[in-house]
C-alpha cells in the first residue's frame, strides 16, 4: 500500500515536471527559418484590410529607409495572387484582396499573414512592414492611426487583455493539469489501518 501511494505521488511529480521542463525550449524557438538562404517566417501576421479593402505593406532597410523599387510577390495557396513593386516610399498595395491567408515574399524574405476583414482579433495590426537586415531579417508592424496615435493600444483598447494572456498561457493550463492530476491523488483515501 505505501509502495503503491508513493509509486502514484513519484509518478505525478514526474508527469508535472515533463509538461513544464519544455515550456522554455518552445519558448526560445527561433521564429525564422533559413531555406536555401531564403528567412521565412514560421509565425503567421494577423492584418486587418484598409478601409480601402486592400492588402497593404512596406518594405525598409535596416535604418529605416524606404526600399524603392523592391519586387514583392503575393501568392495564396502556392499560386500567385500579384506581383507588385514599392513605391517611391517603400510600400506596396493590394487592391481587392479577399480575407485569407497570403504569403508575401520580398527582398526580406517570405511572411505568412492572416488577412481579416470586420471582426479581426485583437492583435491584428493594419499592415506589416519588412525589414531588410545584413544579418538576418526582422519584422515589425505599423498603426494606421495617423501621427496623432499614442499606438495601437490607444486607438483600440484591448478588453480583458488580462485575462486573456492568462487564459491562453501554457503555464496556466500546465498548472490546471497539474492541480487535476494531483488533488485526487491527494484526497485518495482509499488506504485501510489495518
Amino acid at each position: 500500500m505505501r509502495n503503491t501511494k508513493l509509486l502514484k505521488s513519484v509518478v505525478t511529480i514526474v508527469t508535472c515536471a515533463a509538461m513544464i521542463v519544455p515550456q522554455p525550449a518552445m519558448a526560445a524557438a527561433r521564429a525564422t527559418q533559413v531555406v536555401d538562404g531564403i528567412q521565412v517566417s514560421s509565425d503567421i501576421k494577423n492584418v486587418r484590410r484598409g478601409k480601402t479593402v486592400a492588402l497593404r505593406g512596406a518594405i525598409v532597410d535596416q535604418s529605416g529607409k524606404p526600399v524603392a523599387g523592391a519586387p514583392v510577390v503575393i501568392a495564396q495557396q502556392g499560386n500567385v495572387v500579384a506581383e507588385l513593386n514599392t513605391a517611391a516610399d517603400g510600400r506596396y498595395q493590394l487592391a481587392d484582396a479577399a480575407p485569407g491567408v497570403y504569403q508575401v515574399a520580398s527582398y526580406a524574405g517570405v511572411q505568412t499573414i492572416r488577412l481579416h476583414a470586420a471582426g479581426a482579433p485583437a492583435d491584428s495590426v493594419d499592415g506589416v512592414v519588412q525589414v531588410i537586415d545584413n544579418e538576418g531579417v526582422a519584422r515589425g508592424q505599423y498603426c494606421a492611426g495617423g501621427a496623432s496615435c499614442q499606438g495601437c493600444d490607444q486607438c483600440r483598447p484591448k478588453r480583458f487583455a488580462l485575462l486573456k494572456k492568462v487564459a491562453t498561457s501554457p503555464l496556466t493550463w500546465t498548472a490546471v493539469i497539474a492541480a487535476a492530476i494531483a488533488i485526487p491523488l491527494a484526497l485518495d483515501d482509499d488506504d485501510d489501518a489495518s
